[in-house]
């Protein structure tokens, strides 16, 4: 089921919230520019974000990659927590269907999935994933592990929610009353919002 709301008005919309499409959607926001930052899984960061630590002194690979031309000069900055600067705004779960348009006066259609678990209510307390019984393989990890089909990517992902693999899930509810704040409803399985954007760029 699908659900259409009004158009949006937005400066820009990035689409892929990996190391790219993250460090570009801080960088226009710093211009003073509203920005949608679109990404298609649960969770932003990509393929860098499975480098969570480097050796030897296990660094966050985030911190590690950003450009800092002043050197010695510049303050400590961190990728991750400028995400929630003013002017970002994150959809997760949502996907490109269509853009249309020129330069100046885009027209962006995208369809973000309804969550099962709400992003406003999640607590990311992990009381969901220890009462989960199914299990898939964790491709954070390569696939060389398992983790819970109700899970979160890692300790430091953006956003801070925990998401439920459709595919590995057996809908036997156990989590749903284990939840503290009642952000689990699996009725919202299916359902969709198409999104309406227009944009500059």
């Amino acid at each position: 089921m699908t659900e259409e709301g009004p158009a949006e008005e937005k400066d820009v919309v990035v689409i892929g919230a990996g190391l790219a499409g993250y460090k570009a959607a801080q960088d226009l926001a710093q211009l003073g520019l509203e920005v949608l930052l679109v990404e298609r899984e649960a969770h932003a960061g990509g393929t860098l974000d499975q480098h969570e630590g480097w050796f030897p002194g296990d660094d966050c690979s985030w911190c590690k990659t950003l450009p800092l031309f002043a050197g010695d000069t510049i303050s400590e900055r961190c990728l991750r927590r400028q995400l929630d600067q003013p002017g970002i705004e994150l959809a997760s779960a949502t996907r490109l269907q269509r853009i249309a348009g020129e330069r100046g006066h885009f027209t962006i259609t995208l369809s973000q999935a309804t969550a099962i678990i709400d992003p406003d209510l999640c607590t990311a307390c992990d009381r969901c994933a220890r009462v989960c019984p199914a299990e898939a393989r964790d491709e954070f990890d390569g696939h060389l592990t398992f983790r819970k089909a109700v899970y979160i990517r890692h300790a430091l992902a953006v956003p801070s929610v925990y998401a439920i693999d459709l595919a590995a899930c057996t809908r036997c509810g156990k989590c749903e009353p284990e939840c503290p704040t009642g952000a689990i409803d699996f009725t919202n399985e299916g359902k969709a919002n198409d999104r309406t954007v227009n944009a500059k760029a």
